[in-house]
């Protein structure tokens, strides 16, 4: 019976020191940001600088209609009061990911702040403006295509297809 007991306070011992060398502490300096719109971030989000994962968001919190972005990054990142974070978009599923762009200035003390970067959303918000307006001028051709192809098949049926099919073969 005793040497039951030691097994067993020996696997809890084990077990404990393998929770706490697992993440149970994590090493790195404790930053946040505010920003406007936290959408999408979330605890565990990663933090990249130059593609390079070097942490990730700890937690979100609201103050007052601003959203506080809780951070752990690598002690080996030099922070600087000129660094500042974006949200970006990782991959088409919408999932995020904080990037922390290089800056100068005083370096950032543990639980110091770093300023968002609204600039690259304004910049977002413009590419998206484009691409929708991209969309929308191939939709309008996709449905001039669309009436042009109704119209010959209804005039002449299939056969009222040839000629825009030969003809542009014809002509490149």
């Amino acid at each position: 019976m005793a040497r039951f007991a030691r097994i067993v306070r020996g696997s809890l011992v084990a077990a404990a020191f393998s929770a706490l060398s697992c993440g149970g502490s994590r090493d790195g300096r404790h930053v946040s940001l505010v920003v406007d719109s936290a959408s999408g971030v979330k605890q565990g989000t990663p933090v990249e600088v130059a593609g390079v994962p070097v942490g990730e968001v700890e937690g979100v919190r609201l103050e007052g209609w601003r959203a506080r972005v809780l951070l752990r990054v690598d002690r080996a990142v030099d922070l600087r009061s000129g660094c500042a974070v974006r949200i970006d978009a990782r991959g088409l599923l919408g999932d995020k990911m904080l990037t922390i762009v290089e800056g100068g200035g005083e370096p950032v003390p543990e639980h110091g702040e770093l300023r968002g970067d609204a600039s690259h959303e304004l910049e977002m918000m413009a590419r998206l403006a484009q691409t929708v307006a991209r969309v929308d001028a191939m939709a309008t051709d996709m449905e001039a295509v669309t009436k042009a192809v109704h119209a010959a098949v209804d005039k002449d049926g299939v056969a009222g297809l040839r000629p825009m099919i030969c003809d542009g073969a014809a002509k490149r």
